[in-house]
């Protein structure tokens, strides 16, 4: 039988006293450390992922944001409509997303507006 005093970094950082275990053989002791050093291992691994997790997502946030209006609507202002449906039978290269002008009606909310195709008269000569 083994006899032995030892101390893990564990016990270092919070002071606690060496401990004297009696080990029944070298290999009781190997296994013994290699399953303490297992479960340090996955709780690193944890505490790694949650931290990663975290700044990618204050990252994600502030490429989002960097490039972000505000635009705001008022009534009777004139605007253009992006419709990203394309018109079957043409080329669609060929086509403009863009469809207007429309003028705003009614501001519902800070982003929502309710508007209005604007049709232009053309004169006939």
């Amino acid at each position: 039988m083994y006899l032995l005093a030892y101390r893990s970094s564990n016990d270092l950082l919070r002071g606690n006293s060496s401990k004297t275990e009696e080990i029944g053989s070298p290999e009781d002791y190997l296994g013994k450390v290699k399953r303490k050093l297992e479960e340090i291992h996955e709780g690193v691994k944890k505490l790694i992922d949650i931290k990663s997790l975290q700044k990618s997502e204050r990252r994600g946030e502030g490429r989002c944001d960097l490039k972000a209006r505000q635009i705001y609507f008022e009534k009777g202002q004139k605007m253009c409509l992006y419709n990203s449906q394309r018109k079957k039978g043409r080329i669609s290269k060929l086509q403009s997303n863009w469809e207007g002008p429309y003028f705003v009606v009614k501001k519902l909310s800070d982003v929502v507006s309710l508007a209005m195709l604007l049709f232009l008269q053309v004169e006939q000569a």
